[in-house]
Parts: C-alpha cells; structure tokens; sequence
C-alpha cells in the first residue's frame, strides 16, 4: 500500500506526524478508513476506537471529538479535544468515568448538563473500547 502524511494534534498539543498507510476512524454515520489519494473532504469526527496501519505494524488508539480533513494533496490532519494509544489508557479511571456518566444522566436533576454526561459517557465508552 502506498503512504500518506498525517497529523493528529490534540489539546494537549502534537499526538503523531508521520507517514501511516491507512487509518481507521469513526463519523456520525459510522466506521470509515482513509487509505492514499482520498478525495479532498472534512469529516466530523466522534469518540472512538481507531487503527494507525504503517508497513510493518497496527496500532489502536482512542481519538474523541475532532475534525479530519484530507487536503488536495491527500494529506491528513487530525485536530482533536484528546487522543491516547491504548497502551496509555487508565481503564480504571475510563470505567469510573463511564459510571460518573451513567449516575448524571439517570438522576437528570436539574442543573445537570445532560448532553455534557452523553459526551463523557461517549468518551468513556470508546476508551473502554479501545482497550479491549
């Protein structure tokens, strides 16, 4: 497979700059990879699972809310709120994450950003995910 240019950049500044032969993500409407010579496009991104594929190795990390736009060139840049290599994800913080979540949205008080609980849950959900 041919390669491509990416770049993930996070709150947290630089995640990766490389050259990867695919990745694998997720939109709103579900699972989608970019592969070399994609057509020029902006995807939203959602809390997920995703795969860096390089020549010689896969790697599975956690990307949450961002944008991915693959340029004229066919280059990839990734800006995203965090992103993590499943070997750097706390699964004990992720699933307590998951419960503090849950309790928000089942108690629906008010004063309690539903929607803000959704989107923790999501995330929390895809670290999960991502360590499985």
């Amino acid at each position: 497979m041919r390669e491509f240019n990416i770049k993930i950049i996070s709150t947290q500044g630089t995640f990766m700059e490389d050259k990867i032969e695919e990745i694998k993500l997720k939109d709103l409407d579900g699972k989608f990879s970019i592969l070399s010579n994609h057509e020029a496009r902006v995807v939203f991104i959602v809390p997920c699972r995703g795969e860096v594929v390089r020549k010689s190795s896969r790697e599975t990390l956690f990307l949450s809310f961002g944008i991915l736009n693959v340029d004229e060139n066919g280059d990839v840049l990734i800006t995203c709120e965090a992103c993590e290599w499943k070997k750097d994800i706390d699964i004990n913080r992720s699933k307590k994450s998951k419960e503090r979540a849950l309790n928000r949205i089942d108690k629906n008080k008010d004063g309690i950003d539903i929607q803000r609980a959704e989107k923790a849950l999501m995330r929390a959900l895809a670290r999960i995910e991502s360590v499985s």
